[in-house]
């Protein structure tokens, strides 16, 4: 996948398995998940945020989908939307 390198240079190990078209991203904290969604969202970025009772209490999280229509630049755009939002929420270091 175009965007699997970048996933791991940004160093977080939420991020680590990006390589499926479904991707879950663990945040734990159902807050934490919906801030990050709405955030991703104001960047363009469409992102589903999963909390209870969806999924277990404590287990609350983000699903990405990227399909065969995504372009290199899609991908790009959006890794680069997900380092800023997870910086700036203290989800990734920086």
């Amino acid at each position: 996948s175009h965007a699997l390198p970048k996933v791991r240079g940004v160093g977080c190990e939420r991020f680590a398995q990006f390589s499926r078209l479904f991707q879950t991203i663990m945040l734990y904290d159902a807050v934490l998940a919906q801030r990050m969604a709405d955030a991703l969202l104001d960047e363009g970025i469409y992102v589903i945020g999963f909390s209870y009772p969806v999924v277990p209490k404590g287990e609350a999280r983000i699903r990405v989908q990227i399909s065969a229509g995504h372009t290199r630049a899609h991908l790009d755009r959006a890794m680069d939307a997900f380092e800023r939002v997870g910086k700036d929420l203290g989800v990734l270091e920086g």
